[in-house]
């Protein structure tokens, strides 16, 4: 069995950029406003 050429290269790894520190959201009944204008900041709703 040859499995052939790569379709693809690996030619650099860095590495990942530092995680920044999180929000801890107390849900309080107003939670999912917050998770809402979150995902709505980041333009992902």
């Amino acid at each position: 069995m040859t499995l052939g050429t790569p379709a693809e290269e690996v030619l650099d790894v860095t590495d990942a950029e530092q995680r920044q520190a999180g929000e801890v959201i107390e849900d309080d009944g107003t939670a999912v406003d917050k998770i809402i204008a979150l995902l709505q900041k980041v333009k992902a709703i």
